[in-house]
């Protein structure tokens, strides 16, 4: 293999864990001496060259850059133009699920034909989210056949349930199983979530993967500023994005209230990153027990989960079944974990039992208190290590293996 085109999303973006892991993979590809052509999304179209992968940005669909423009808005007029818009794109995209924005894709395409016939591409990898990155592999398939290897590798299924109506989420379901019985098809190698094995699909072009989140940096120790906490409190480390709607602090809040009254020794609560509405600002930055730090150089990010007593993971309300790529620099960490979970069913669950030592508290349960203030007098100061090998299935380096084909998984 001497040369891929990866077609995603949000390429290393660090908003997105999709993104992240598009990046990982080319990285690991670039080591191994393979030529790496990525097509992502932009607010316009350009190309660059950025540590030795070839960077082309397509203009991102109208719509994206009309929610991004208008999601916070608070102007009444806009906000009524902003919510029909919404509606009748709802309704207009309903038709061409999943394939929502077509004429994206036709641009994504006619790249991806560019930069074929240019560079000698052997393989293209599409990356679901989002799915003109798999319509684009399955259209390029049609047109060069066995000239190149088409794979397609979904980091989400495609009836993840962002909408909590039945009639919505089984169309998306309908939808998405005709759309897939077509990448069967017409794809060489398939990749799918772990927690896709439920499903119960076989076929010879089907693998299960991981995220490729897990960096073997993360267990290195790197310690690049100096920094430590008051050891007259326990501090609890919390760095990621918080808003009211999908990951939210209220929770945690009032279990922090809860326990400070319990515990001799004040708790606090340190947060770095970015806080997406105002309701978020005022529940952190007007609370006694949270220090809220602004955001976070990624080179310091390793520094402050090793110095830090406890670390706190809130998962996805809405998206959960999405792996939040944090967590695992969580576990390289070494240190005690609480994870706030949002739903039975939330993907990193099983990732936090494979850790070995973190406490999973449903936010519902009438046992949060008893059980936290427990894990806070069993696991201050102790001694953390989990083992690299624990998470090898979600290395880079695993999933190159299992997308150029190789190995026995």
């Amino acid at each position: 293999m001497n040369s891929v085109l990866i077609i995603c999303g949000m390429f290393g973006s660090s908003e997105s864990a999709n993104g992240i892991c598009a990046k990982n993979i080319a990285e690991e590809m670039l080591n191994r001496g393979i030529s790496i052509n990525i097509i992502t999304d932009g607010e316009i179209d350009s190309e660059l060259v950025e540590k030795g992968i070839n960077i082309y940005s397509i203009k991102e669909s109208w719509f994206k850059g009309f929610l991004r423009d208008n999601m916070k808005n608070q102007n009444p007029v806009r906000r009524i133009l902003f919510h029909i818009i919404h509606l009748f794109r709802n309704v207009a995209s309903s038709i061409v699920y999943p394939n929502v924005s077509p004429f994206r894709e036709k641009n994504v395409t006619k790249s991806a034909i560019q930069i074929i016939r240019e560079n000698d591409i052997d393989m293209v990898l599409g990356l679901y989210r989002p799915y003109e990155s798999i319509s684009s592999v399955l259209k390029l398939k049609q047109l060069f056949g066995e000239r190149i290897i088409g794979v397609t590798y979904h980091l989400d299924l495609l009836s993840a349930p962002e909408n909590q109506s039945k009639m919505i989420r089984a169309y998306k379901a309908y939808k998405g199983k005709r759309a897939f019985l077509k990448e069967l098809r017409d794809c060489d190698r398939i990749l799918l979530p772990n927690s896709a094995k439920e499903l119960g699909i076989k076929h010879e072009k089907l693998n299960y993967l991981d995220f490729p989140l897990y960096k073997k940096e993360y267990g290195e120790c790197h310690q690049t500023i100096d920094f430590e906490f008051d050891k007259a409190f326990i501090n609890i480390s919390y760095v990621g994005t918080l808003d009211s709607e999908n990951r939210s602090p209220k929770e945690v809040v009032g279990l922090l209230e809860k326990l400070h009254m319990i515990h001799g020794k004040k708790i606090i609560l340190h947060i770095w990153g970015k806080l997406n509405d105002i309701e978020t600002e005022r529940m952190i930055k007007g609370n006694h027990l949270i220090c809220y730090h602004g955001l976070i150089n990624n080179n310091f990010v390793m520094t402050v989960l090793r110095n830090s007593d406890f670390l706190l993971n809130i998962s996805n309300r809405i998206t959960y079944r999405m792996i939040p790529s944090k967590i695992f620099q969580l576990f390289a960490a070494n240190k005690p974990i609480i994870n706030i979970v949002q739903h039975k069913d939330d993907a990193a669950l099983p990732y936090f039992y494979k850790s070995s030592c973190s406490l999973s508290i449903m936010i519902d349960n009438s046992d949060n208190i008893k059980q936290l203030s427990a894990f806070i007098e069993k696991s201050y100061n102790a001694t953390v290590y989990n083992k690299r090998d624990i998470f090898i299935e979600s290395t880079p380096e695993y999933a190159v293996d299992v997308i150029l084909g190789g190995g026995d998984y």
